[in-house]
């Protein structure tokens, strides 16, 4: 009786060390696996000899009669695998740690057989020097930080409508990438993204973004025409910086912030654009080689070179160094609004004749107009002499004429800067205006193959430019239509204060007729091209119900606002 318990005993005891779980690391096929046999799951890791060649990772694997479904890639489990050449991994894979692939210098191919993946760690793939091209999966919602930081060959990337958030430095360095369009999932993008991508010739941003980031396409010096799209408001420090081969820099209206050399080292600009004068007048630079204008040939309002500025009426403040170097400009016209005039706001205009300053201004600050060596006339209509910080240093007033209230002109002979004026004078009548009428905000519309502006206020001159979603200018009415176009217009006339700036976006409707053109004039909307079942945007990709725009529902186009 005591021997049979015992063997029963013997028998149960094996049998519950025969179905055990097993935890712990085993080689299989020549890949090492963390093995949870309870779970039935396996993540590949690094082992004792270093992955080579052409590696695939199986959806599963077999260990003890037990199949375990491959969910991972751990932390570091190829770094630095010097000659690996591929890996293709399997739609199981929901994960893949930090530094897994980092410094695999002969890497050439990354597969992925599906979608499957969820989340990446940081710097997954940086270094890895022979990577030319990945299709990361539609299943993937954040690219973390450094993720693909220096792969040097990295030339084709695409990123799915699944992502949502882009880490800081996720495409720092890809020299040979030469070309990025981001989805309108996308809604956070960290700090210089795509620094030092030297390729880069273009990017599309999504249309819902309000800033660039800091550093995002600092040192992209193939970048040649840049177009900041409409609705971004602020630029991050260094967010363009050193971006040396652009030659065309076009500024959205709705730019009011720009940080720290956001814009600095653009050796090469021949012609710099803005919309709105009333606007880039009070954005702070810092210090004037923080301005675009210090390079650019061309100093343009809407595609016409500035060489008569006139500030709206309403600005309060000029702020440092914002037209300085304009290299045309021969009379400024400040209204009574303004209060005070920045530093260096005007530095070496070196064509500047006359200034006309209305009465409101009480402080003008330090080489405001420095350095303008064919100034001639000033005309201030301040009756209380204005706080003068050395405004006009260099400027050989000496020479020039001072025009100002009858009643102030012995005041400001007696002020120790302003009586250096050679001549000081009293306005007459016929003399230039601080105030200036203003000329009517223009309409847009599209006529027989053209477009054609309108304005409330007669004998205007249109200035107008257009931009196309590829970032290429027509500077015409008339226009071969593409997919569609960015048009600012503005009303000029001689006497008036320019108009506001009108925008609108010119949208190719069905197969390309000129018929079936519509402009709206709202701020940018997007045009689906395509897509039955859904709601597509420009890109062709699924878009929420709550997306604005002109989009393709069920077929059929729909402006939803």
């Amino acid at each position: 009786m005591k021997t049979r318990f015992f063997i029963q005993a013997i028998l149960l005891f094996s049998l519950n060390v025969s179905v055990a779980a097993y935890t712990g690391t085993q080689e299989i096929d020549g890949i090492y696996y963390e093995l949870v046999t309870k779970s039935k799951k396996a993540t590949v890791v690094r082992g004792s000899n270093k992955y080579e060649g052409d590696v695939v990772i199986p959806s599963t694997v077999t260990f003890d009669g037990t199949v375990c479904n491959v969910v991972g890639i751990e932390k570091q489990a190829f770094y630095r695998c010097g000659d690996l050449l591929s890996v293709t991994i399997p739609a199981s894979v929901v994960s893949i740690g930090e530094f897994a692939f980092e410094g695999c210098g002969k890497l050439l191919r990354v597969v992925f057989e599906g979608d499957g993946l969820t989340t990446m760690g940081q710097y997954v793939f940086s270094e890895c020097s022979s990577l030319s091209k990945i299709n990361i999966p539609n299943t993937l919602t954040k690219i973390p930080e450094a993720s693909f930081h220096k792969c040097i060959s990295l030339n084709n990337v695409v990123i799915p409508n699944s992502v949502a958030d882009i880490g800081d430095a996720a495409f720092f360095g890809c020299t040979s990438l030469f070309s990025i369009s981001i989805p309108e999932s996308v809604t956070n993008i960290g700090e210089s993204v795509f620094e030092g991508c030297t390729s880069l010739r273009s990017f599309r941003l999504p249309r819902s973004w309000t800033k660039i980031p800091s550093g995002a396409f600092a040192e992209c010096t193939s970048l040649s025409y840049l177009v900041i799209p409409e609705g971004i408001k602020e630029l991050g420090d260094g967010a363009f910086r050193d971006c040396s081969g652009v030659e065309e820099l076009y500024i959205p209206s709705s730019l009011t912030d720009v940080g720290d050399d956001a814009l600095r080292g653009f050796k090469n600009l021949q012609h710099l654009d803005i919309p709105d004068v009333r606007i880039w007048s009070q954005i702070y630079f810092g210090l004037y080689e923080d301005n675009p204008s210090l390079w650019a040939k061309e100093f343009c309002v809407n595609g016409e070179v500035i060489e008569n500025l006139v500030i709206p009426d309403g600005v309060t403040r000029i702020e440092e160094d914002v037209f300085p170097i304009c290299r045309e400009l021969k009379t400024i016209t400040i209204p009574n609004s303004v209060k005070t005039i920045g530093s260096e706001a005007f530095y070496l205009c070196p064509q500047l004749t006359t200034v006309v300053i209305g009465n409101g201004v009480q402080k003008i600050w330090d080489e405001a107009f420095g350095r303008c060596g064919e100034l001639l006339d000033v005309y201030c209509y301040a009756e209380k002499v204005p706080e003068n910080w050395s405004a006009f240093k260099d400027s050989y007033i000496e020479e020039a004429t001072l025009h100002v209230p009858a009643a102030s002109v012995n005041a400001y002979r007696d002020d120790y800067k302003w009586g250096q004026f050679g001549t000081i004078v009293a306005i007459k009548d016929g003399d230039p205006k601080a105030e200036l009428p203003k000329c009517a905000k223009p309409k847009i519309s599209y006529e027989n193959g053209e477009l054609v502006f309108t304005s409330d206020t007669p004998d205007v001159t249109f200035k107008s430019i257009i931009l196309d979603t590829d970032m290429g200018e027509r500077c015409t009415n008339e226009f071969d239509i593409d997919v569609s176009y960015i048009v600012k217009v503005m009303a000029t006339r001689e006497g008036y204060e320019p108009s506001d700036v009108s925008i609108a976006e010119i949208y190719w409707l069905e197969n390309g007729t000129q018929d079936d053109i519509e402009v709206i004039e709202v701020d940018p909307v997007s045009l689906v091209n395509a897509g039955n079942g859904g709601i597509y945007n420009l890109a062709g990709q699924k878009v929420s119900d709550s997306y604005r725009g002109v989009v393709v529902i069920n077929g059929k186009k729909v402006l939803k606002k």
